[in-house]
């Protein structure tokens, strides 16, 4: 989920459970367009790789 903050969902997607988690959540952050700065973003281990952490640098997050 892909949510602007408390009570705001923006998307969501749900996967079977064999797949990767990480893929996922690149599509669903890469799929909202451009966001303003500064960008929090807050992730589950799971989503945890260097793809993803390159994602979040582009995203303009600061440190992952």
């Amino acid at each position: 989920m892909v949510a602007a903050n408390a009570r705001t969902a923006i998307t969501f997607a749900l996967s079977p459970g064999q797949a990767s988690d990480a893929k996922k959540g690149r599509e669903l952050l890469g799929g909202i367009g451009p966001l303003p700065a500064p960008v929090y973003l807050l992730m589950d281990r799971a989503y945890e790789d260097n793809e993803t952490r390159q994602l979040a640098l582009d995203f303009g997050s600061g440190s992952v």
